[in-house]
Order: C-alpha cells, then sequence, then structure tokens
C-alpha cells in the first residue's frame, strides 16, 4: 500500500514531526553542520511523509528536516507515502538503525515499541531491520536499566559499556553499581 509517487517540495510548516520516531536526541552541532551543507547544497536526500490530518507526518529525515529549519527553508523534497501506524513506526526504526548515529537506548526502544504491537518478535525485527538476533537482544536489555541510569547513558554520562553491565544486575542493585562507575580503585 505505498505510494512510490515522485517527490514534491512541500513547505516546512506542512510538515511536523512524528511522536513514534525513536530517535529523541539530536547533536545540535551536526545539525548546524548539516544545515549549513543544505545552504550551499541543497536537501540531497528527500525526506519520507504521509499525509495526515495536520498535514503531513515525518516518517524518515528528522535530522534533514529539522537541518532544513535552521537553514531557513521554506520547502524541501519530500516523498509522500500511504502507510499505516503500524509500517511507519517499523520504518521509522528500520531507518533510524541503519544510521551510525542514532543512541543505542533509542534504538531499544524503537524495538520495543514494534515487539508490543502483533505480529513481531525478535525473529521479525532480524529480518525488517538486517540487525542480527544478538544485536536486538543486547538493545533490549539496556530497557531494564532504572530510570537514573538510562538517562545518565542517554545523556551520555556513562558508556554503552557500563550501561549493558549495569542492565544485567537486578533493578535493585543498579543505583548502587552506577554510584560505583565513578569509583577510582
Amino acid at each position: 500500500m505505498q505510494n512510490s509517487s515522485a517527490f514534491q517540495y512541500l513547505a516546512l510548516d506542512t510538515i511536523h514531526e512524528s511522536t513514534t520516531n525513536p530517535r529523541r536526541t539530536f547533536d545540535e552541532g551536526k545539525l548546524l553542520e548539516l544545515a549549513e551543507s543544505i545552504k550551499h547544497h541543497g536537501l540531497i536526500q528527500p525526506v519520507t511523509v504521509r499525509p495526515n490530518s495536520e498535514g503531513f507526518e515525518l516518517i524518515a529525515g528528522a535530522r534533514r528536516y529539522r537541518a532544513a529549519q535552521l537553514a531557513e527553508l521554506f520547502s524541501i523534497p519530500a516523498r509522500i507515502v500511504e502507510v499505516d501506524d503500524t509500517q511507519a513506526l517499523e520504518w521509522q526504526l528500520v531507518e533510524n538503525a541503519q544510521r551510525a548515529d542514532i543512541h543505542p537506548y533509542e534504538e531499544a526502544q524503537g524495538f520495543q515499541r514494534l515487539l508490543d504491537l502483533p505480529g513481531y518478535d525478535v525473529a521479525t525485527l532480524v529480518e525488517k531491520s538486517g540487525k542480527s538476533a544478538s544485536h536486538i537482544y543486547a538493545r533490549l536489555s539496556l530497557l531494564q536499566l532504572i530510570a537514573e541510569v538510562a538517562e545518565a547513558f542517554t545523556q551520555e554520562r556513562i558508556t554503552a559499556s557500563h550501561a549493558n553491565l549495569i542492565a544485567r544486575l537486578p533493578q535493585e542493585s543498579q543505583a548502587e553499581a552506577f554510584e560505583q562507575c565513578w569509583r577510582k580503585d
């Protein structure tokens, strides 16, 4: 049920970001670099949107969309598709999983949102994302982190290695382990 129509230019103010996009963090410096590139070369890769009652919901291209706003563009090229909520979430996860700069915790949240839908299991995620089952399970284990540790991880105050080790612990032991990350001995 995909519409593979040609790209169209859409006014930025008719596009809004999706609430289901797994990507929640954006490096401001990299956005500014991308905005500068867009000013000089234009937006090379169109965003993907779907129509809804508010205009167009962004399915893929949140960084490009934000950078285009910073570059003060009026419109950007967009591919308009007709997909349901499940397909939109799947596309968002796959799009972000293929990019190196998505945070592991955000990727885990995206995997979990799909697993919460009927008909999805890890084997389906492997098939649809191109990631290995061990990668998916490793990401999902991060969701066992208590809120304090998860926040520190998403803010990059602790490394992925620390987060993975702490996630293996029972939740009642994680706060103490988190405090011990900073010990020198």
